[in-house]
């Protein structure tokens, strides 16, 4: 709908109360539009004077501004126009020119990371910690390689390293810059030629696998006396190895997921990565395993409710990885490695290469992904009875 006359306040408040679609014209090009979902705001329609293209952007919404704040920003846009510049691409130099420091860096990097990754608060969380203490405050173009190193390099010093961080660190640094990098506020990267070895870890550390002697070995070491690992944090390890899930998919898992007679774990898409859902099988044995934890739960909503004042009523982020820092005399390993252990495990138990990635939740990218619709749950199933037929001696 398209009314050519002035609008008034009274006219656009009963618009917007009636949620009376479409653009409705105030003159000289600036409209109100209302959506079907009952949105408001107010539109200036133009032609730039550099690129010669029509443009039709947002000016502001309403109620926040009013009919007559709309005309004045419609002014102050026609002036410009008038003047020969865009006052959209004015509108962006401005947003430029507010990154001018670190932080302003992050945040607009976090106000598309939270909307796009679900441990956004990790990250937010890291950022606060260890970045924005050190260079928060610096202008992006000022930052430099040694500064970027001594940001990731402090969790190196002291009596207790702590690598993992540092390398998480690095990690976030290099994407932060990047985004700079993108928005053409610089040219270079400064944390881009930094590797893992450099924040103290190792360039092969995302290539770890444990066999099946070396599960023998950390199961063993579990069970043995003297150690506080609990017989929850130890079926944990069991179902990581078996199931071959991400950590927090498994611990943050509430029990209404959980079909414990039908043998079917619906892991929803809001908890996946990449919001890839699926139907996970559970053998008899993987079965068993969950019947003893929800009778550990006590009524608890979670499997692995949180046994402390936490955040969260789950278990914690970095819980099994405090527990897993046992002396079993093996090589450096990661939680995140036992999925990796997984599914190389189940190649060498001959289970059929798209089966395996299937198990393990990886899906095919391009046209197989939009056509094959092929769950593939009774491979799956099949795939983890060799899993399990493998791990269960070792328990």
């Amino acid at each position: 709908m398209r009314v050519g006359n002035k609008l008034k306040a009274k006219n656009v408040q009963s618009l917007a109360a009636k949620v009376n679609v479409g653009f409705h014209s105030d003159g000289n090009n600036l409209y109100f539009e209302v959506t079907s979902t009952g949105h408001t705001r107010w539109i200036m329609r133009f032609k730039s004077p550099v690129t010669g293209r029509r443009r039709e952007v947002t000016l502001a919404h309403y109620p926040e501004f009013s009919l007559a704040e709309a005309r004045v920003l419609a002014t102050e846009w026609r002036v410009m126009i008038a003047k020969g510049l865009d006052p959209l691409l004015e509108r962006q130099k401005s947003d430029l020119e507010r990154l001018s420091t670190v932080d302003s860096l992050w945040e607009d990097f976090y106000s598309d990371l939270k909307n796009r990754i679900k441990t956004h608060k990790l990250d937010e969380s890291l950022y606060n910690r260890e970045v924005k203490p050190q260079i928060g405050t610096l202008p992006i173009k000022k930052v430099t390689a040694i500064q970027v190193r001594h940001v990731f390099t402090r969790s190196l010093e002291g009596p207790k390293p702590r690598p993992s961080v540092s390398t998480k660190v690095l990690r976030l640094l290099k994407r932060l810059f990047n985004h700079a990098v993108k928005l053409d506020l610089i040219g270079a990267n400064p944390a881009m030629s930094f590797s893992p070895q450099d924040a103290g870890g190792s360039d092969n550390e995302r290539d770890r696998v444990l066999t099946l002697p070396e599960l023998e070995v950390l199961f063993k070491t579990m069970r043995g006396a003297g150690t506080s690992i609990s017989r929850e944090n130890y079926l944990m390890v069991a179902l990581l190895v078996v199931l071959g899930v991400r950590k927090m998919e498994l611990g943050a898992a509430p029990w209404s997921e959980f079909d414990l007679e039908k043998g079917i774990w619906k892991l929803p898409d809001e908890r996946a990565k990449k919001g890839h859902g699926l139907d996970i099988p559970l053998t008899p044995k993987v079965v068993v395993w969950l019947k003893e934890l929800h009778t550990r739960a006590a009524g608890l909503p979670y499997v692995f409710p949180a046994r402390r004042a936490s955040k969260t009523p789950h278990m914690g982020q970095d819980t099994l990885n405090a527990a897993l820092k046992l002396d079993h005399k093996l090589e450096h390993f990661t939680v995140h490695d036992l999925r990796r252990s997984c599914r190389t495990l189940l190649s060498k138990l001959g289970v059929n290469p798209e089966h395996a990635d299937r198990y393990t939740n990886h899906i095919p990218e391009g046209m197989r992904r939009i056509y094959d619709r092929h769950d593939f749950f009774e491979e799956r199933l099949a795939a983890q009875e060799k899993l399990v037929a493998a791990i269960a001696p070792l328990l």
